[in-house]
Parts: C-alpha cells; sequence; structure tokens
C-alpha cells in the first residue's frame, strides 16, 4: 500500500493563504516542488507536515515534481521569512520564493529538452569566471579609535548591535575588514550590505586586497539586482553551500542563505536605499538586525549621520554606540562656519561673507560646491475645481508660490525671472 504523506505549500501568489498536496514520499520542509496551481504549473516551497488536509482528502492534488537540486531551505531562513510576512504584513509564499534567485523558481527551467539537470546542474558545468587579479594592500596603522572598536565587537558575547559613528575618513572600511577577518578566523561566515550597487566594486576590490594579506583563502560573492540570472545564482550557491566566506551585497543579500552566518555589517545604515519600495516592502537594515538577534552573533551599524530610529535605540540603550572621533589620516577636519543671516543685507539669499569666500575660491582657480534648499513655499499653485495651474505667462515653467506676511503671497517663475501676485 503506498504511503500518502501530506504537504502544506507556500506559492509565489497575493493571496494570505498556504495550500495542500501529497505525495507517496516525505519530502522535508524546505524543499521546492512543481505543482499544479489552476491551469498552470509553479515553483512551491513546503512549510508544513500536516497531520490532515485542510481540505477533504479526495480533493488534494498530487505534488508534480521534487526539486532537490539544492539542500532545503534552512528553519532558521524559513523563521526569518515568516517574520517578515507577519511583521510587513506579505503573503508568506510572496517573501520566500522572490527571495530565491530566478532560476530556482522557473518551472520551465526543469521542464523540456533544453532543462537537463535543472539551472544548478547545468551552472555546475560551466566554467566558472576566473578571479580578478588582487593587489595586496598592507595594513594599514590602526588608530586608537579603531582599536577600540574591534576589541569591543570581538570580545562580545551572543548578540549586540553595534553602533560604529565614525565621521567621514575615520576608516570605518578597516575595522569592517578586521571585523571579517576575525569571524572568518573562527570559521565564520560574514555577510556584508552597502546602500547602492555602484559602491559594491570598490569595496569587493578593498576587500579582496586587503583580506589577501590578512585571510588569504577567504572567497568573495557579491549579490545585487545587476547580475544576470546566472551569476546571482552562482553567487547564491555559493553562500548558500558555504563556500563564500564573505557575502557582499544590497539589500536583497540580508536574504541570502548563509548556513554559517557568525556577522552582518551594515555600511551607511542611515541611507534610504535600504528600504524596498515595491512587493515586500522591508528595511533591509531593520532585517539584518532582526537577523543578528536571532542568531545570537553581533551585528555593526556604520554611518557618520545615523540615521534618527538608530540614534534612538542608542539613546534607549538597546544599540551600543562606538565613536571613531577623527580621521584615519592626519587630514585637517573641515572648517565649518554657521552665519546668522537675520541681520544682513542678502543679494539673491547669499550672504556677503559666502559672496567673499566664493571669489576667494575662484581667483585660486578652485571650485564651489553650493547648495541650496527647495525655493518658495510650494513649486506649484492649483485649483482643485477648474484645474487650474500656475503656468507662467512669459515661457514653459511654472510659477513658484512664495508666502509673505500677512496674507501677502507671490509668485516668480525661477526660470525666466516673471513675478505676479498671488491670486486669492
Amino acid at each position: 500500500m503506498v504511503n500518502t504523506h501530506w504537504l502544506r505549500i507556500v506559492l509565489d501568489v497575493p493571496l494570505f493563504a498556504s495550500y495542500d498536496y501529497r505525495s507517496s514520499q516525505l519530502v522535508p520542509v524546505g524543499t521546492r516542488v512543481i505543482v499544479s496551481f489552476g491551469k498552470r504549473k509553479v515553483v512551491g516551497v513546503v512549510v508544513e507536515h500536516p497531520e490532515e488536509p485542510s481540505v477533504p482528502a479526495d480533493q488534494v492534488k498530487e505534488i508534480d515534481q521534487i526539486l532537490d537540486d539544492i539542500q532545503p531551505l534552512p528553519k532558521s531562513w524559513l523563521h526569518m521569512a515568516e517574520f517578515a510576512a507577519s511583521y510587513y504584513q506579505r503573503p508568506l509564499g510572496e517573501v520566500i520564493l522572490p527571495a530565491l534567485p530566478a532560476n530556482l523558481r522557473k518551472v520551465a527551467a526543469y521542464q523540456g529538452k533544453r532543462s537537463a539537470g535543472g539551472p544548478v546542474e547545468r551552472l555546475k558545468k560551466r566554467k566558472a569566471p576566473a578571479v580578478p587579479s588582487i593587489e595586496p594592500i598592507d595594513s594599514p596603522v590602526l588608530t586608537n579609535d579603531q582599536k577600540y572598536a574591534i576589541d569591543q565587537v570581538n570580545n562580545s558575547s551572543g548578540h549586540n548591535t553595534f553602533m560604529l559613528f565614525g565621521v567621514t575618513g575615520s576608516g570605518k572600511t578597516e575595522v569592517y575588514i578586521q571585523l571579517a577577518a576575525n569571524a572568518i578566523q573562527k570559521g565564520r561566515q560574514v555577510l556584508i550590505l552597502v546602500p547602492e550597487i555602484n559602491l559594491t566594486p570598490q569595496l569587493e576590490k578593498t576587500l579582496r586586497g586587503r583580506l589577501s594579506v590578512l585571510v588569504p583563502e577567504a572567497r568573495i560573492a557579491v549579490m545585487h539586482s545587476a547580475l544576470s540570472d546566472g551569476e546571482r545564482l552562482r553567487s547564491w550557491l555559493q553562500a548558500e553551500s558555504g563556500e563564500a566566506d564573505i557575502i557582499l551585497g544590497t539589500r536583497l543579500a540580508v536574504f541570502a542563505v548563509v548556513p554559517r552566518l557568525g556577522l552582518i555589517v551594515v555600511d551607511e545604515e542611515h541611507d534610504a536605499s535600504y528600504k524596498q519600495q515595491d512587493g515586500l516592502r522591508y528595511s533591509a537594515r531593520d532585517m539584518a538586525v532582526w537577523r543578528a538577534h536571532s542568531l545570537g552573533i553581533p551585528v555593526v551599524l556604520g554611518s557618520a549621520t545615523p540615521s534618527l530610529e538608530s540614534w534612538n535605540h542608542v539613546q534607549l540603550g538597546r544599540y551600543k554606540r562606538i565613536d571613531l572621533q577623527n580621521r584615519a589620516r592626519n587630514v585637517a577636519m573641515p572648517e565649518i562656519k554657521l552665519i546668522d543671516t537675520r541681520r544682513l543685507v542678502l543679494e539673491q539669499g547669499l550672504a556677503p561673507l559666502l559672496i567673499e569666500s566664493i571669489k576667494n575660491r575662484l581667483s585660486t582657480n578652485e571650485q564651489v560646491l553650493l547648495f541650496i534648499n527647495r525655493r518658495g513655499y510650494s513649486p506649484v499653485l492649483g485649483c482643485v475645481s477648474c484645474g487650474w495651474v500656475s503656468q507662467c505667462t512669459r515661457c514653459t515653467a511654472y510659477m513658484v508660490l512664495h508666502r509673505g506676511a500677512r496674507q501677502s503671497h507671490n509668485m516668480q517663475c525661477h526660470h525666466c525671472g516673471d513675478k505676479a501676485w498671488a491670486p486669492r
């Protein structure tokens, strides 16, 4: 008699539900399977073994195929996905499946003449790209602040969230590298998150150069959305198998399967790019803190301008603040002057001292970078009843609303200079 095993499976569909299927063999939790869903075939993930299905047994479909080209997703990783689904109010299937490389969640990758062996097997048959030549970078002389920061993290036990508050040029990157080298030497993996894709090549080059001196055998996998499907799958497999010692990536890397994870670093933790704006709307920084907490490992949040949320956690004693107050190299800090313009006669909004400073820089053939805030109260004035907008009568730009005292509002075109009183 054939045994029947009930499987509860989540799919990448916008429904807060899981679906029951059956199998003649026991399929471990975390395994991907191909099932029939309506009129199509889709990839799902087994999340539970119910004792009985939630619908009559004769209505439960058989799974089509078990995908065993990778190990089942770890329980700790599934626990993180469940937290993200609950906290960010998203179906579990829409968290688990999109977190996997595209090739691992496409039915077409496993069915048809061109799918022999599946995407993992086909990738292994390809020649891996050559590791770029590495130019060793010798260790700089560490400042006392850097030494203190490294000792604080290395000597901590269990989970701690450290706020590395360092001015620009204080050597936060070197602290990350030293901490990563220490974790690798203990047989652990390190996850380093950066906010932007264009920051990864420079940091990867620095990491390879420094680690070639500190830990020559260290291997790095890079993960970001600009990689091709094959490149992302290769990096994901290197992390999942434990082959990669450092996983360097943007916010999507926070959901990588990393079995020996021992340290998480979030560089420029204040950056808004860590927030996903479509699909699962999550904060990779917050997920990194939660993941470190659940695994009992340290996480380092680095910034010269910490976010208000992290600063508040420091004030409440939840995060430990470590300061890097001085620059790592003997470079003077910029001179900052605050000018009180309330009693000054301004020229087009510029103070006399500022104009004189600009002239001095230009006289020595230097450049000036001048930042201004938004001019005016509102970039356009409109009527919600008739649809009228403050179009400039002399050019194609819009008139900007400037608020004055006692309702004396006026309109200005910042393109051609035309002015008019604001209509009531």
